[in-house]
């Protein structure tokens, strides 16, 4: 369907006008005998702007002409069969298919518009209700992953945020107490640690029945001053007692 104000005609090789379905004549009579005649000749408008405006691109599709001020749009298509060679031009004004589609985006637009203005309204009522709880429990996370407890203060709600922070502040406090406890026992072990290396240095280094520094300490000690000696170029003795 082209609509009231559209147009198709049908042109050979020789751009002639086979045929045409407005009132305008494809043919004329020349001694009697009816001759076709070329599309350029029509006294069609929207032919004759069509094919003006198509000159360099005759067998193209185009994305639309403008004639009286109303915008066309054409497409093109070719029959080739039985030894013939022709395009057929469709063309149809822009008001016969996107009347409909116009009046539509119309009401589309106003009912986005009227559901962005409740949505606006909506959202500004209720994000602080629904966001304030995350943002606390947000902050007591990030400080919590710090080291610090931030008890969230119990809001007057029973949804499932209010039952999510009031668990996040009891599993806070529980964390903190095992991590105190844990501390506690680092330092514990920490320092029997340190107390029992103590024993083994002096167990590795000393005789154990007379307290006396060891073979193992005599080395360690002539290494480290010979080194010393040669570093700084120094003498040294080394006095032997019975």
């Amino acid at each position: 369907p082209i609509g009231p104000s559209g147009q198709v005609f049908m042109t050979d090789d020789a751009d002639m006008l086979i045929a045409t379905s407005s009132v305008s004549p494809s043919f004329k009579m020349v001694d009697g005998k009816s001759q076709l005649i070329s599309a350029k000749e029509s006294d069609n408008v929207l032919i004759e702007a069509l094919l003006v405006l198509s000159q360099d691109e005759y067998k193209n599709d185009l994305s639309g002409f403008t004639v009286g001020g109303k915008k066309y749009y054409v497409r093109l298509s070719h029959f080739q069969e039985y030894g013939n060679d022709w395009t057929i031009y469709v063309i149809s004004a822009e008001d016969d298919f996107l009347g409909g589609v116009k009046k539509a985006a119309s009401k589309t637009m106003a009912v986005i518009l009227v559901s962005i203005l409740f949505s606006i309204f909506f959202t500004s009522r209720t994000a602080g209700w629904v966001t304030k709880p995350i943002l606390s429990l947000n902050n007591a996370a990030k400080e919590l992953m710090r080291g610090n407890l931030m008890p969230i203060t119990d809001v007057e709600r029973e949804d499932g945020l209010g039952e999510l922070n009031r668990s996040f502040s009891e599993m806070g406090r529980q964390l903190i107490n095992v991590v105190a406890h844990l501390e506690e026992e680092v330092a514990i072990r920490t320092q029997e640690l340190k107390e029992r290396n103590e024993e083994l240095k002096q167990l590795s280094f000393s005789d154990g029945l007379t307290g006396i520094a060891n073979r193992r300490l005599f080395d360690d000690t002539i290494t480290s001053a010979w080194n010393s000696a040669l570093r700084d170029k120094r003498p040294m003795a080394i006095f032997m007692l019975d």
